[in-house]
């Protein structure tokens, strides 16, 4: 029994009769192996029925020399009331069932969710060590493309169980200071590749670092290898004319600085009389944006004044004119 998913068999109330995702019932003669599957929301997740014959699944054995039988399965959340029913030994047989995620991760609250020797001396042991902590999402890339000031973030998987998504974090000081720019969803469980893509538009010049922090929606996470991108400082300093414009009653000014600076952003009416200073501060080098929110101007023609002071010496000095159309 490989690569299945068998959830949801709970519609019958008498749990005495169904609601297994796997039963066996028969000979020991031949022993089925049950590895790849997930087996999950079943009032019973496995059970093992006893009789003269006595059935021995094998569900994971890492003992011996095959790797086909390695488990790998993930079983977990098969219910009834409060208690957890993943594995049923009813027999007198020892049972392996090693190498298997039970979303639950010490041996004490696996125990909990299995039925065996430990609960009778009537029924064989079910040996579930070493238990596995499958990595809900398997990575088959994760890359970084700079173009101008915008980082493009893309990324693979191959399979993914339980995946809500994953934070994207940023560093610009080699590894430290990280911070969470975005969120994006995951496909929940797929065995299929999936492709993801964020756009980081707000870089700074010099080396940037990006990692994943992969979340399930069971609250466990993991982080994934940092990449490095490098973003060139421009040219030259330049400011853009505001988008959009006409406006009402925001718009984006964006600015670029050869070298850090000192800027000073100023609004000004058709009479050059100054409105607003917007911003008076130190930026690093590179490409930066200013979001202006015009909500308590009247609508008219106003003029945008940049002002920068390198820290090499240079010096720059441009206005605009923007629209504000209510």
């Amino acid at each position: 029994i490989h690569h299945n998913k068998i959830y949801n068999n709970n519609i019958n109330p008498d749990v005495m009769t169904t609601g297994s995702g796997i039963n066996f019932n028969g000979s020991n003669a031949n022993i089925p192996i049950v590895a790849d599957n997930e087996i999950y929301g079943n009032h019973w997740g496995i059970t093992i029925v006893g009789s003269a014959t006595q059935p021995v699944p094998n569900i994971g054995n890492v003992e011996n020399v095959s790797t086909l039988d390695d488990g790998k399965n993930i079983i977990h959340d098969n219910v009834q009331g409060a208690d957890v029913y993943d594995l049923y030994n009813n027999t007198g047989n020892l049972i392996y069932a090693q190498n298997n995620d039970w979303r639950v991760y010490d041996s004490l609250s696996i125990e909990n969710h299995i039925v065996h020797q430990a609960d009778s001396s009537i029924y064989g042991l079910v040996k579930f060590m070493p238990f596995s902590q499958f990595t809900p999402v398997e990575l088959i890339s994760f890359e970084a493309r700079a173009n101008g000031s915008t980082v493009s973030l893309l990324w693979q998987t191959s399979t993914e169980t339980n995946n809500k998504g994953f934070a994207i974090e940023r560093s610009y000081s080699n590894k430290t200071n990280w911070q969470q720019i975005s969120f994006v969803n995951g496909k929940g469980t797929s065995t299929e590749k999936q492709y993801y893509r964020f756009d980081d538009k707000k870089v700074n010049a010099g080396t940037t670092l990006y990692r994943l922090k992969q979340l399930d929606f069971d609250g466990h996470f993991k982080y994934f290898d940092a990449i490095e991108v490098s973003i060139d400082a421009p040219n030259q300093f330049e400011i853009s004319q505001n988008y959009p414009n006409p406006f009402n009653p925001i718009t984006t000014i964006r600015y670029e600085l050869a070298v850090n600076s000192n800027v000073k952003l100023t609004l000004f009416n058709v009479l050059g009389e100054q409105i607003k200073l917007l911003f008076n501060s130190g930026k690093p080098a590179g490409t930066h944006e200013y979001k202006l929110d015009a909500g308590e101007l009247n609508s008219g023609v106003y003029f945008y004044r940049i002002e920068v002071r390198g820290a090499d010496g240079t010096s720059f000095t441009k206005t605009k004119k923007l629209v504000l159309a209510k």
